[in-house]
């Protein structure tokens, strides 16, 4: 009977530790599982990687974001919609103001869609935030607001993008 005990007591400390170390890998996995890898916006169909999740709840707009404190720490949170005022994104002058500048432009092609990505970086070492806006003709805006090494993720599922079969 103390040989069970012992046995169940080991079990629950070690699924405990797992809960605590990996907790916020579940809902991205349960997401995929429930919904696939991929989102769709405007006819156009886009592959997530896996620990990230879309959970919008406004039409014509994908909200896709991933926090992970552990293995690797990373953060994001992107914004596909119709061609919008930017919520963060204004002149040079004033994000030098928030302590950011401006890091480079990027042409990109999503689609067949082209259009052009600013980026902005911290200018000074309290901040970790970076932040992107991608602007295209055909009415597509798209922001991101994460840490660096979420960066490749975001051109990652913008170069997925493909469009629909059958739709325009």
């Amino acid at each position: 009977m103390k040989r069970a005990a012992w046995v169940v007591t080991v079990i629950c400390v070690v699924a405990l530790a797992d809960l605590l170390l990996f907790g916020l890998y579940i809902p991205p996995l349960v997401w995929h599982a429930r919904h696939g890898n991929y989102v769709e916006l405007q006819g156009i169909r886009y592959r997530l990687p896996l620990l990230y999740l879309e959970h919008s709840t406004v039409r014509n707009e994908l909200y896709i974001s991933t926090t992970l404190h552990r293995f690797p720490r990373k953060a994001a949170e992107i914004t596909l919609g119709p061609r919008k005022i930017s919520l963060f994104m204004g002149t040079d002058e004033a994000m030098r103001d928030l302590g950011m500048q401006r890091a480079s432009n990027r042409k990109l092609t999503v689609a067949g869609h082209e259009g052009t990505c600013v980026e902005y970086a911290p200018a000074v070492l309290s901040r970790t935030v970076h932040l992107i806006q991608c602007t295209f003709a055909e009415g597509l805006n798209v922001q991101f607001m994460g840490t660096q090494n979420a960066i490749p993720d975001f051109y990652a599922i913008l170069g997925s993008g493909e469009a629909v079969q059958g739709r325009h």
